[in-house]
């Protein structure tokens, strides 16, 4: 991050999230964070402050799921 993230640009992103879709891993729609944004928007704005102040990313950000997707069609 080279410069500081705002409340407002916080805002602007969970308002432009689309309701139906979760845009992480941990399946939270859209909706839910528009729903409690007032509750959310200020634990992310005090994560991105610490970020660019330590300049060091919490570990569970290096985390990743992998999901295998296969095929299941029968051979006729």
């Amino acid at each position: 991050m080279n410069r500081s993230i705002s409340i407002k640009e916080i805002e602007s992103v969970i308002n432009n999230l689309q309701k139906q879709k979760a845009p992480g891993p941990d399946e939270f729609t859209g909706q839910l964070s528009q729903t409690f944004k007032e509750e959310v928007i200020p634990i992310l704005y005090n994560l991105f402050q610490r970020i660019k102040a330590e300049g060091i990313l919490p570990n569970s950000f290096y985390e990743g799921s992998v999901t295998l997707i296969t095929n299941q069609t029968k051979a006729l």
